[in-house]
């Protein structure tokens, strides 16, 4: 379909703009050493939440259509003695 080959392709350019960015630093070591993975993982991380938070990312059941009435789940209690 066109529209899963047009998907491929945005990913392929994506993916392309990061190796470049990798690159710039001086290659996988370099960029290793200057915590550039762990940077891209944080910034990552700060923006999949502040879309939580903000609705921009809708998660059924934790940020929308959730249930309004309590729905307590009985606990399971074991005697001691056993």
């Amino acid at each position: 379909s066109y529209y899963v080959e047009w998907l491929t392709n945005k990913m392929e350019e994506e993916a392309e703009i990061y190796f470049k960015k990798i690159e710039a630093l001086g290659g996988v070591i370099p960029a290793i050493k200057a915590n550039f993975f762990q940077k891209e993982i944080a910034n990552s991380s700060y923006k999949y939440q502040r879309e939580i938070e903000s609705k921009d990312r809708i998660i059924v059941g934790v940020n929308d259509f959730q249930l309004r009435e309590a729905c307590a789940t009985p606990l399971l209690k074991i005697d001691e003695k056993s």
